[in-house]
């Protein structure tokens, strides 16, 4: 194999469409009006395949390869060197990506968005990793995926890097509430009331805002009071995604054990009060013959949100099946 040569890493090979090229000694871009020198590094650099055929890859073929690459894979290997090489050479894909995050974080997304914030943030760090703000918003930003219905199959995992981004923001920054806070809120998905009551009293001397305070307070009255559920919540968001998944495999009766159960219990729905769940329980109702419990089921949903279509499709087509 020539100096520049492919190589195929085992921990590379998921990811469609790469393949890999290893510059030769000494190899160079020259990047801006100034055509500035930027040395590469001899290691596997990711490029679409259909832009290396052989010989030398053009110099914007490198940058495009390294950024969808990260986009798609940023804790690979190598992955820290990538993103300098992009900083060196490449900083436009970098203020792209700070701009997608910018926008992302001012509006209400859904799950697909906020997975491509957080894999925005995730390569950010590899070029600062003791920023606090950044890890920060990685935290806030799995937490966040955690909640949406869509993740709840995932939720576990999402809200166990999440605690491992906001810890390590505090451990930056250890005077910031609002880590602090969100980490006594996971605390409480993982019924670790100790510790949620631990970081919330501790949040309290921070507050000066008296409504704020006040709900505060409320919070650890409950947890003193041991008026918490008597296990971990994060378990119930994971059964709501297992009955979503028996739900796409046509199993409605088996998704319906698992969804009266915690409509039952209650729980989860007190915590998270959430249309789409009982808009699930309603489906799941209907596909079993429970015609009545899907209407009580899509009226709870839109008790919830008085405007929400799947709730409001669900109960017009059961209507106008009950008038037909």
């Amino acid at each position: 194999m020539n100096e520049a040569s492919l190589s195929h890493p085992e921990e590379n090979r998921s990811v469609a469409g790469f393949t890999f090229w290893t510059p030769p000694e000494a190899y160079v871009l020259r990047v801006g009006p100034e055509q500035r020198p930027v040395p590469l590094p001899r290691i596997p650099l990711p490029l679409w395949r259909a832009d290396y055929v052989n010989g030398t890859p053009a110099d914007d073929a490198i940058g495009q390869g390294l950024y969808d690459y990260l986009r798609r894979l940023p804790g690979a290997a190598n992955a820290a060197r990538y993103a300098e090489i992009l900083k060196e050479a490449f900083p436009h894909f970098l203020t792209d990506l700070a701009a997608q995050i910018i926008m992302i974080n001012e509006k209400e997304v859904d799950a697909p968005f906020l997975q491509r914030k957080i894999v925005g943030l995730r390569i950010l760090l590899l070029l600062e990793p003791d920023n606090a703000g950044l890890h920060y918003l990685l935290g806030e930003s799995c937490r966040e995926i955690g909640l949406m219905f869509s993740e709840c199959a995932h939720s576990r995992q999402h809200f166990l890097t999440a605690m491992q981004a906001l810890q390590r923001s505090l451990d930056l920054r250890p005077e910031n509430p609002a880590a602090l806070n969100q980490l006594a809120q996971l605390d409480f998905w993982f019924a670790d009331y100790p510790a949620a009551l631990r970081r919330w009293r501790a949040l309290s001397g921070m507050i000066a805002h008296p409504a704020t305070r006040e709900l505060l307070a409320a919070q650890i009255a409950r947890l003193e009071e041991g008026a918490v559920p008597d296990h971990p919540l994060v378990e119930d968001l994971e059964a709501i995604g297992a009955a979503m998944q028996l739900l796409a495999a046509g199993d409605a009766a088996q998704a319906l054990v698992l969804l009266e159960r915690l409509e039952e219990e209650g729980s989860a729905v007190a915590e998270l009060p959430n249309p789409e769940f009982f808009h699930l329980l309603a489906v799941c109702r209907e596909r079993t013959g429970d015609v009545a419990g899907a209407f009580a089921a899509f009226a709870r949903a839109l008790s919830l949100d008085a405007t929400y279509v799947p709730a409001l499709q669900g109960r017009d087509r059961l209507a106008e099946r009950s008038s037909s």
